[in-house]
C-alpha cells in the first residue's frame, strides 16, 4: 500500500471541501484500488492523500493523478485547474 499525495492548483477558485469529497467517493471505481483518502483545500489548492492498494509506486502515482482529475472535473471546469504536483508520502 502507498500514501500517494496529489495537490491541484484551483487559481482564481476558492473550493469547497464537502463538494470534493463528495465527487471523490463518487469517482472512485475498484480499478483505483482506494483504501482511504482524504483532503483538504488551502487557499487556491486541494490536496488529496489517498491510500492506495497497489505493490509499486508507479502504479499509485499513476491511479492518484487519475482519481484526482476524475473527481476534480465533476467539481470546477477544465482548465480551471491544474495538477501542481503527485508524489509518494
Amino acid at each position: 500500500m502507498h500514501l500517494t499525495v496529489v495537490t491541484v492548483g484551483t487559481p482564481g477558485w476558492l473550493v469547497a471541501a464537502d463538494p470534493l469529497r463528495s465527487a471523490l467517493q463518487s469517482s472512485v471505481t475498484a480499478a483505483d484500488h482506494l483504501e482511504h483518502a482524504y483532503l483538504d483545500v488551502v487557499r487556491h489548492q486541494v490536496v488529496f492523500a489517498l491510500f492506495l492498494r497497489v505493490t509499486d509506486q508507479r502504479s499509485a502515482l499513476g491511479l492518484a493523478e487519475q482519481l484526482c482529475r476524475r473527481t476534480m472535473a465533476t467539481v470546477i471546469p477544465s482548465g480551471e485547474w491544474t495538477v501542481v504536483s503527485v508524489r509518494i508520502g
